[in-house]
């Protein structure tokens, strides 16, 4: 039996997570109170998106547009694999049809459904990818913390 988007938005309910089932689109949003990350809108909300792919085969998870590329499109990406690289599940896509990249997780379903317990995994490792993400990033990130000097005693 395939997993479909009904069987996440049940195991989401059954696990207390207020989500939007986008029956049209397939997909679910779930949206998370941040502490570090800021989205496009300049909130801190990670807008989280789940859907059922490879024919009922996948869960991924995503957060669409989470940051912006820029000019040095490499670069950025970069300091986004080095931050991100210590989470597990959790990676760094370029869509370059809207300029951004964006996070993404996802693991196979082996027997048609996944327990509440590994979909909060995969929501997890975005926002915490999310979060390590804007510190790699913003002015003054953790390498410009490390790097500043410190005032005289």
């Amino acid at each position: 039996m395939a997993l479909t988007v009904g069987n996440l938005a049940a195991s989401l309910a059954e696990g207390g997570i207020r989500h939007h089932l986008d029956a049209e689109a397939a997909a679910i949003r779930v949206v998370f109170v941040t502490r570090r990350y800021v989205n496009p809108r300049d909130e801190r909300l990670a807008i989280v998106r789940l859907e059922v792919t490879d024919g009922g085969n996948t869960c991924r998870v995503t957060l669409p547009r989470a940051f912006p590329a820029g000019s040095e499109v490499a670069a950025t990406c970069l300091a986004l694999c080095e931050a991100v690289g210590d989470v597990p599940l959790a990676r760094v896509e370029h869509d370059a049809t809207t300029g951004t990249l964006q996070l993404a997780a996802e693991t196979p379903v082996e027997d048609g459904s996944l327990t509440p317990r590994q979909i909060f995994a995969l929501l997890d490792a975005i926002v915490e990818a999310a979060e390590a993400g804007q510190l790699a990033i913003e002015p003054g990130g953790s390498e410009g913390r490390a790097a500043a000097p410190r005032e005289a005693a």
